[in-house]
């Protein structure tokens, strides 16, 4: 897992060569210990040049990225917006692995998935049968089951909702506490929609 952590700031030079703005030293030492980097951005004149780069970093940083995905507000704001802003703090946590236990192509079929009450979708279904941690969530009404990834000690927890309408109920109750669960090892069958997950802020 690799994690950046970027400040971006206005004008054409670092903020203590600004008035009355000063960086101090110990936070410059940052940028080598912690993969964190302050970088001047003039967005008061060049917001438009500017906010390309930053998504240009963030792309290099984070492969695959939109622009609309790295600078969601820019997308209804556009450059206008950005020109007002003072400070842009963008935070990045790219994580890539492939499933310990490997999804086979040549079981993933067309199927309707659940979307909500009374709207479902045809989506690509990856099968696969295999031991996997399972727990009951009685307090969220749903069930538990454990993906894990292959080389990482990472996890992924799917949440099922008991009744198949009822994810805004499970939303609603999820918490820290309702995670202390009992998790067993048992023989299931897992069908799971082809996804891409992907979280910016």
């Amino acid at each position: 897992m690799s994690q950046k952590r970027r400040v971006t700031l206005p004008g054409p030079s670092f903020p203590d060569e600004q008035a009355g703005l000063k960086i101090r030293r110990e936070f410059r030492r940052c940028d080598a210990a912690l993969a964190f980097r302050m970088q001047a951005h003039d967005l008061a004149n060049d917001p438009a040049g500017s906010l390309a780069r930053i998504a240009e970093d963030a792309r290099q940083a984070v492969p695959r990225l939109a622009t609309h995905e790295i600078l969601p507000e820019s997308a209804t704001e556009g450059a206008a917006g950005a020109a007002s802003r003072s400070l842009l703090m963008l935070s990045f946590v790219g994580f890539a692995g492939g499933w310990r236990v490997r999804f086979s192509r040549a079981r993933t079929t067309d199927a309707l998935f659940h979307l909500s009450p009374g709207r479902t979708k045809k989506v690509r279904m990856m099968h696969q049968s295999g031991r996997f941690l399972v727990a009951d969530c009685p307090s969220m009404g749903a069930s538990a089951l454990v993906l894990p990834y292959r080389r990482s000690d990472a996890v992924m927890v799917l949440l099922l909702p008991t009744d198949p309408d009822g994810l805004s109920a499970l939303q609603e109750r999820l918490s820290v506490k309702a995670f202390e669960l009992r998790f067993r090892e048992r023989e299931v069958d897992v069908s799971l929609p082809r996804f891409r997950l992907r979280q910016v802020a």
